[in-house]
């Protein structure tokens, strides 16, 4: 069994598709990103002080938010773009993980 061929993936006719089979292989994900969401949101509360005293830092917090949203896009197309040519598989995924992860630093 490949990616490609696992139960959660879309059924390729995205017209078809119906709403809540859309959500329920979408829902794990925005989880994911929610929990991520949150954790920023804990870091800056962190260095609320901090972001006090020196406002002129607050000002880069947009732009490390959407440097952060860029270099997650381009890792997902990236990966995505793998799986489908097959250069990827489930036994690749530990290896696929750490080259993004440093990637994305």
């Amino acid at each position: 069994m490949t990616l490609l061929e696992d139960d959660s993936a879309p059924s390729g006719d995205y017209m078809k598709e119906g709403v809540v089979k859309t959500v329920k292989q979408r829902g794990g994900w925005l989880l994911v990103f929610f929990f991520g969401l949150i954790l920023a949101a804990v870091v800056v509360e962190r260095f609320e002080e901090v972001l006090k005293e020196e406002v002129e830092l607050s000002y880069f917090v947009p732009l490390l938010i959407g440097h952060g949203g860029n270099t997650g896009s381009q890792s997902v197309a990236t990966v995505i773009r793998a799986i489908a040519l097959g250069h990827v598989t489930p036994r690749n995924i530990f290896f696929v993980l750490r080259k993004e992860i440093a990637a994305g630093f």
